[in-house]
């Protein structure tokens, strides 16, 4: 899922990537492997690598498991832990992702 918010100044994106794990916790570098696709940018059409793409501001990694922290501070990925029927942990990843919590 990509959520956008769009301004005069600038477009920011936001991707949200789902992944169940059956384990409790989950490691930092399954987290950024899983994140990596997105945090270089989404292609808008074709495989050219000159083609225009959506710059993407953060890569939330939504999981079941506990949550690793990232290795940086400002690395463009981040985990939220998400529990079913609990909405909390996902909700302020992205208003803090989209710079809505200041």
């Amino acid at each position: 899922m990509s959520v956008f918010l769009s301004s005069a100044e600038r477009l920011r994106c936001v991707v949200v990537d789902a992944k169940r794990r059956s384990s409790v916790s989950m490691r930092a570098d399954d987290a950024a492997e899983a994140a990596s696709k997105y945090v270089w940018g989404l292609r808008i059409d074709g495989p050219r690598l000159d083609e225009p793409r959506i710059d993407v501001a953060q890569v939330i990694i939504a999981t079941t498991a506990l949550a690793p922290s990232m290795f940086s501070a400002r690395s463009r990925i981040t985990a939220a832990r998400v529990i079913p029927g609990s909405s909390g942990a996902l909700t302020k990843a992205v208003v803090g992702a989209l710079g809505l919590d200041s």
